[in-house]
């Protein structure tokens, strides 16, 4: 996303699909209201050390105080301007896959503070979203060292994928009229998974530990009584 507001320029040449490292330039924006504020700032820099160093020349002490005051405050407006026209070109802020296609016609498109100008998937590791049934939220408390999911992508449906659970977000989300929890993890070890792709779907089943086979067997019509009567 674009931290100043500009056009773009000087896409870089990078193609959908591409491993784009960290910190790579992506594009430019076109700032000239910054360019010339720094610009001015630097020329007003200047002339404060000019006029310091004939001040110090002709023995002023209290004008030659005033005059380097000057100078730092146009010093620090000239490096913070600086600093903005760096933040002028796009780079990547993570190392991952540029899911973005035909970058290059985004050349010319004005973006504002916070416009998206493209989409980088990190994919080592690659990292999953499991939608939790609000009602079987329990299955994601306790140790997340122990808690594992074992996936089946619609695109794979012959290949079973291990991965951990990391984290579990702090609020409920909801997805296709679902109220859900969502817990992010990593996929261990995908091997051959290197025809997996950003935002495919599949189903899962969560793995939280051992649980006697009673647990098991009247965990649900437990549940289903306590939620309908009321004691």
């Amino acid at each position: 996303s674009a931290p100043v507001a500009g056009v773009v320029r000087h896409v870089g040449e990078w193609n959908e699909g591409d491993e784009v490292p960290p910190g790579a330039v992506l594009a430019r924006l076109d700032v000239p209201d910054l360019l010339l504020r720094h610009n001015e700032a630097m020329s007003r820099h200047e002339a404060a050390e000019r006029q310091a160093g004939r001040l110090e020349a002709e023995g002023d002490p209290a004008s030659l105080r005033l005059a380097r005051v000057e100078a730092e405050r146009w010093r620090i407006e000239a490096d913070h301007l600086a600093a903005r026209l760096d933040e002028a070109s796009l780079r990547a802020p993570i190392g991952g896959v540029l899911l973005t296609p035909r970058l290059q016609e985004r050349a010319g498109e004005r973006l504002d503070v916070g416009g998206i100008f493209c989409t980088l998937a990190e994919m080592n590791p690659l990292k999953v979203e499991i939608a939790v049934a609000e009602k079987d939220a329990d299955v994601l408390l306790g140790d997340r060292d122990e808690i594992r999911a074992v996936l089946k992508f619609q695109a794979f449906p012959e290949k079973d994928f291990v991965a951990r659970v990391s984290h579990v977000r702090s609020s409920v989300e909801t997805i296709e009229g679902r109220t859900v929890i969502v817990a992010e993890g990593t996929l261990q070890d995908p091997g051959p998974g290197e025809g997996l792709r950003p935002g495919m779907t599949g189903e899962a089943r969560i793995s939280a530990g051992s649980r006697s086979l009673g647990w098991i067997l009247f965990r649900k019509p437990w549940r289903f009584m306590q939620r309908m009567i009321w004691l």
